[in-house]
Formats: C-alpha cells, structure tokens, sequence
C-alpha cells in the first residue's frame, strides 16, 4: 500500500512532496518501503494523514486518488494473474475476502480488511467494512475504480463508516 501511496504523491507533487509527507509522519528521511513490508496501522494512517495535508485533499479524495492508480495502473502491474481471474467487477467483489487472503499471505501480522456482502437486489450489493484502520474511503475509491477498469457502471455510495453500496447498472 505504501509504495502505491508513493507513486500517487511523485506524480502529483515530486519526490520533494514525498518527503515532505514522510517527514510530516515522522518517518526517517529517503525511508525506502518493501513491498513485503507490513508498515504498522499508526504509521501507515499519520502518512495517509499527511500526504491529504500536503496535496489539499479530503479522505474521500485521497481513496478515489488511491483507488484509481492502485485498481488500473499498480495493481494490474503487480497483480495480473489475479485481475485476470474474474470477468467482471461482480466476480472481483464476490471474491475480495479470498483474493486480500492471497495477495497478503506472506505478509507477517498482516490483516487486510474482510468484507461481509449482503445483496439487497439482484443489482445491489452492500459491502460491510471489517476493519481496525477505518480507510472506508479508500475502500469506496476502489470499487468505484474497479467499474472503470472492468468498463462497467457502477454507482458506488459510501453508507457509513463501516458500509459501502455498490449498484451494477
């Protein structure tokens, strides 16, 4: 997550703006992150705190910002074999719990969010939100993204801070 977070802020601001976030939560100057590295919850959330503060954003802002580059450029780059697993958003959505299971089983004490699904229709899906670190928006952002990566219209409303709706039009 951290060094999708990093190319975010590069290509909005420059390796000087990342800095400046790294600093602003108190990480050491030119830390480098691993992509095997679990970043614990307060360090990970003070820098999420810090880039909104520097690039002027809202939580909402930043999670449709990281939704979007994580969804169609990061994660497809990282994670082919597992984007190409599912032929549409609904197949990726019903599948989230196994995929956050496969992508951080290797991950030491790491604990991705869960998700409860609940259809409401044959087109509305609530995604209930488990997790400790409360980023519903960024949880909101990738959904919203993943209708543009699979070309489907979906409608995606954040119900609280622990529930998402997803409508596939």
């Amino acid at each position: 997550m951290i060094t999708c977070l990093r190319e975010i802020v590069i290509n909005a601001g420059g390796e000087a703006t990342w800095q400046a976030c790294l600093s602003a939560a108190d990480f050491e100057e030119f830390t480098v992150f691993h992509l095997a590295e679990d970043v614990p919850d307060h360090k990970a959330l003070a820098l999420i705190r810090a880039i909104c503060a520097k690039l002027g954003l809202t939580l909402e802002q930043a999670g449709d910002a990281f939704g979007e580059h994580w969804v169609n450029v990061y994660g497809p780059r990282l994670y082919k074999h597992l984007y190409g697993k599912y032929a549409n958003a609904r197949e990726f959505f019903l599948n989230i719990n196994e995929m956050h299971a496969r992508v951080t089983k290797h991950l030491a004490d790491s604990r991705p969010p869960r998700f409860r699904l609940e259809w409401m229709g044959p087109n509305t899906l609530v995604m209930h939100y488990e997790s400790h670190r409360g980023l519903i928006d960024v949880a909101v952002g990738m959904a919203r993204a993943m209708g543009r990566y699979y070309g489907e219209r979906l409608v995606v409303t954040k119900l609280s801070s622990k529930a998402l709706r997803i409508v596939f039009a």
